[in-house]
């Protein structure tokens, strides 16, 4: 395991922008990936555009810890299923996290470990447990084009859904990495619909959340793609508009806009109910200006506008 040049600089854009790691464990016994002179030139490139106070020499190590500790994380554990590479947190992540684990460290970080996790969902609660309120988890996993690398390529919504609110988590950085640079990710239950992306090349997904509080993870069940849920939910409201029970379906509407509140379909969706019976136009207008800026805030989503009115 490694962290290659896209690892490197999303450590360290983690550090810069969220602040130093403090009592952290790396998934893996991970080594840095700095095998001839040009490489390290390309290392020492991005040390001077996020840490100019540091060289390469300053972070030398076989493995990571050197790094991690220039960006505070102290003490650095490492967590592994075997303990052959020295790691000192030994632990299955196919396997429920043991109780003494639970909130345990104030930033978990996994470069292409869970990829290589059978029991996915499994995995995904652990690093989510590990995690104390205030702390954070950061990843970087492949998305595409490492087919047979590991059990999975991952997409972005996979993070979303497991590091979210209802698990106590807030988002805060959420890109692509591809052609030397991070390219920003929406998530999907914002926009209401799945959002496909064909990217050139190798490329990975990178994530971080803060976990705001210490909520249990899936339990309500393991989750759902937003796109098929809007569409249930969506597809209730209509049903009952159909059956003449215009109270039912206004409701059920009411109801998703409270759970996704930033959900510009569910928005849309009432402004157009409450305009077929006369309701109030001041609060449509409201609505639909609402799910209009949601779904025309950046140059990636704007495409949704016409889909979103249309819905």
């Amino acid at each position: 395991m490694g962290i290659d040049l896209a690892a490197f600089e999303f450590l360290l854009k983690a550090q810069a922008e969220l602040g130093d790691f403090g009592k952290t464990v790396v998934l893996g016994r991970q080594r840095l990936l700095v095998r001839n002179e040009q490489e390290k030139a390309q290392f020492d490139g991005k040390l001077r555009q996020y840490r100019p106070d540091l060289t390469m020499d300053d972070i030398a190590h076989d493995y990571v810890d050197g790094l991690i500790d220039r960006l505070g994380g102290r003490p650095c554990h490492f967590m592994d299923n075997s303990a052959y590479e020295g790691a000192q947190v030994i632990h299955d992540l196919n396997e429920p996290l043991p109780p003494e684990l639970h909130n345990s460290y104030d930033t978990v970080i996994d470069i292409g470990t869970l990829e290589h996790v059978f029991n996915i969902g499994t995995g995904m609660r652990s690093v989510a447990e590990m995690v104390r309120p205030g702390g954070q988890f950061l990843c970087l996993n492949v998305a595409n084009h490492h087919l047979g690398h590991g059990f999975w390529q991952f997409g972005p919504e996979v993070f979303f859904r497991t590091f979210c609110p209802a698990h106590g988590y807030e988002a805060r950085l959420a890109d692509l990495y591809y052609k030397g640079a991070f390219h920003p990710l929406r998530d999907p239950e914002i926009a209401g619909r799945r959002l496909p992306l064909t990217t050139p090349g190798y490329t990975y997904v990178t994530f971080a959340a803060r976990k705001l509080e210490d909520r249990p993870v899936f339990a309500n069940g393991w989750p759902v793609q937003a796109d098929y849920v809007a569409a249930w939910k969506l597809f209730l409201a209509r049903r009952a508009a159909a059956e003449r029970k215009p109270e039912e379906a206004e409701r059920l509407l009411r109801a998703a806009i409270s759970e996704h509140p930033n959900n510009p379909l569910y928005l849309a969706e009432l402004s157009k109910f409450l305009r077929g019976r006369g309701g109030d136009a001041a609060e449509c207008d409201a609505l639909t200006a609402k799910a209009y800026a949601l779904a025309s805030d950046n140059d990636v989503v704007v495409k949704e506008r016409n889909a979103v009115l249309a819905a």
